[in-house]
């Protein structure tokens, strides 16, 4: 490459110069560009590999989200279940309570009519 330089300069001069410059100006812009192409590629790859972690990341959370509110619904079913039975025994123990209170009541009405008759 230095011999072609000093070659072209021997033979136009100073407007050989002012001829090459542009060519020159290109190839080292060219260059350039090809190093930054080179380093955008490899941000753009360690951007992708960040987002992939942290999307990773949003997953697992949303995983862990989903079993938890899996396991809380299934305790909350649980939970009524065993108020639900709960309700029904205490239904029965009232509804029992009941007819015995209206039995002794019939027996206490009817008895008092009896005595009070004889």
């Amino acid at each position: 490459m230095g011999e072609v330089f000093d070659l072209f300069i021997k033979s136009y001069g100073i407007v050989g110069l002012v001829i090459i410059s542009p060519v020159i100006a290109v190839v080292y812009l060219w260059r350039e560009n090809q190093e930054l192409h080179k380093q955008l590629r490899e941000q753009a790859e360690a951007h992708a590999q960040r987002v992939d972690e942290l999307g990773q990341r949003v997953v697992a959370a949303q995983e862990k989200r989903v079993d938890d509110s899996h396991k809380i619904t299934t305790q909350l079913v649980e939970m009524i279940s065993e108020h639900t039975g709960a309700q029904k025994e205490t239904n029965l123990a009232l509804d029992r309570i009941g007819d015995m209170v209206s039995m002794l009541s019939v027996q206490q009405s009817g008895g008092g009519r009896t005595r009070t008759g004889s």
